[in-house]
C-alpha cells in the first residue's frame, strides 16, 4: 500500500538458487521468475527489498553452509553479509523483517539457514529441497552404508537419479560418471563437500558405488531431520509455524520422500509447519512465477499481521 511505500521500513527477502542456477545479475533472476511484472500494482503483494545470494563456490554450490572443504561460508553470512546489507539499505534489523527462500539446493540451504538460527528469520520457504533427510538422499538410506550400493539396488537394478514422465532419464551411476570427466561443480559433489569430514571424501567410490562408512557418518552430522529432532526441546519453540515447504508430487529428483520424511518426523514431535505436495508438478516447476507469487503473498500476510 501506499503507506508501506511511503518510508516505512522494508522486509528482505534472501533468495538462495537452486544448483546451476547462476547469478547473472540480480535483475534478470528475477525478471525470469515475473517478480515485477503485476508486482507493484498487486495489493495482495508487499514491497520488499530481495537479495540474491548467489550459492557458488569454485567447487559447486556451497549451500551457505560452514564445512571442511568449502569454509565458513554460514559463518561469514551471518556475521559478516546479512549485517553490511542490512546496515545499507532500507532493512529494519530484528527477524520479523527478514525472510528466507531456496529452491532445490538452495532449499537445503535456507532450511538448514532457519534452523540454525531459528531467532534471526520470519519464515522460509522451502521449494523442493534437495534431501532433507538423508535416510532418504536419492534412494540411499546414509545412516546403513553398509546395506547398499549407490548404483544399483537390492533388486540389482540401475539406481534413478532422474525420472522423468515415469522413465528413468539418468541413473546415479550416469551421474556419477559426468561427474568424474567434469571434476568441479557437479550435483553430487556439491553435496559431498557441504557434509563430508574432510577435503575430498566422497560418499561412494565411482567405479562401483561402493558406500564410504566414514563419509556417510559424516554426512549424518549433516541430516537436518537428525539436527530437529535431536534440538527439538529449544529449537521447536522458536520455529513454530515458520517453515513453508513445498515439492512437485512428480519431482524429476526424487525429492518426495525425503520432504515428507523431514516434514512428517518434524510434525510428529509437535512442529507446527506447512507442507504442500503440488499436484502434477516436477522440480522445476517449483521455481515458475506461479508458485513464486503464492510465496510472496504469503511473505506480505506474514509481515503485514506483525
Amino acid at each position: 500500500g501506499a503507506k508501506e511505500r511511503a518510508g516505512a521500513p522494508f522486509p528482505v527477502q534472501y533468495w538462495i538458487p537452486a544448483h546451476g542456477t547462476r547469478a547473472r545479475g540480480a535483475q534478470k533472476f528475477f525478471q525470469a521468475r515475473d517478480l515485477y511484472h503485476g508486482v507493484e500494482t498487486d495489493e495482495k503483494v508487499a514491497p520488499v527489498i530481495r537479495v540474491l545470494l548467489d550459492p557458488h563456490g569454485p567447487d559447486g554450490h556451497h549451500y551457505w553452509k560452514d564445512a571442511a572443504t568449502n569454509g565458513a561460508y554460514l559463518t561469514a553470512l551471518m556475521q559478516e553479509i546479512l549485517p553490511a546489507i542490512e546496515e545499507e539499505f532500507a532493512i529494519k534489523a530484528e527477524p520479523a523483517s527478514r525472510f528466507l527462500i531456496g529452491h532445490g539446493a538452495g532449499g537445503w540451504a535456507a532450511t538448514n539457514l532457519i534452523l540454525r538460527h531459528p531467532d534471526h528469520f520470519a519464515a522460509a520457504s522451502i521449494l523442493a529441497p534437495d534431501p532433507l533427510d538423508f535416510e532418504s538422499a536419492f534412494g540411499l538410506d546414509l545412516s546403513k552404508p553398509g546395506k547398499q550400493n549407490a548404483f544399483r539396488d537390492a533388486a540389482g537394478r540401475d539406481r534413478p537419479f532422474v525420472i522423468r514422465d515415469g522413465r528413468v532419464a539418468l541413473t546415479l551411476a550416469q551421474q556419477a560418471g559426468f561427474e568424474s570427466v567434469v571434476l568441479r561443480g557437479g550435483v553430487l559433489r556439491s553435496l559431498e563437500n557441504a557434509v563430508a569430514g574432510r577435503r575430498g571424501q566422497r560418499l561412494f567410490d565411482r567405479a562401483h558405488g561402493r558406500l564410504d562408512a566414514e563419509a556417510c557418518r559424516a554426512a549424518m552430522a549433516s541430516d537436518l531431520k537428525r539436527f530437529a529432532i535431536t534440538n527439538a526441546e529449544t529449537l521447536f519453540p522458536k520455529l513454530q509455524r515458520k517453515l513453508r515447504i513445498a515439492v512437485g508430487e512428480r519431482d524429476d529428483f526424487r525429492l518426495v520422500a525425503p520432504t515428507l520424511g523431514f516434514a512428517t518426523a518434524l510434525r510428529d514431535r509437535g512442529l507446527a509447519l506447512r507442507l504442500d505436495t503440488i499436484k502434477g508438478a516436477d522440480h522445476r516447476a517449483l521455481d515458475s512465477s506461479d508458485v513464486h507469487r503464492l510465496v510472496q503473498q504469503d511473505l506480505s500476510r506474514i509481515w503485514r499481521a506483525r
